[in-house]
C-alpha cells in the first residue's frame, strides 16, 4: 500500500516545529480530501479509456496545486526584498 505524502508530512511535523509552518493542519486536511476523492474516482475507472484516466489524474494534480498555492507560507520579507531588486 502506498504511503500518502500527508502521512509523511504529519510525521515531519511531529519531529520538527519548523515543518509545522510548511505543513499546516488546513493543508494536510485539504490534501487528504483531494486524495480521498482521487482514490474514489480511480477505483471506479476499471477499464476506462485513457482520456478518462488522464482527466482524473489531471483533476487531482490541479487540486493539489491549488492547495499548495493557497496554503503556502509567505516568503520572509528579506526574501521578497531580494526578489524585487
Amino acid at each position: 500500500m502506498a504511503i500518502r505524502p500527508s502521512a509523511t508530512w504529519r510525521n515531519e511535523v511531529s519531529q520538527s516545529s519548523d515543518a509545522a509552518e510548511l505543513y499546516t493542519p488546513a493543508m494536510l486536511e485539504a490534501t487528504d480530501a483531494a486524495l480521498d476523492t482521487f482514490e474514489d474516482e480511480a477505483r471506479s475507472l476499471g477499464g476506462a479509456l485513457d482520456e478518462r484516466i488522464l482527466a482524473t489524474v489531471e483533476r487531482v494534480v490541479e487540486q493539489l496545486n491549488t492547495i499548495d498555492k493557497s496554503t503556502a507560507p509567505s516568503a520572509p520579507s528579506s526574501a521578497r526584498n531580494c526578489a524585487s531588486t
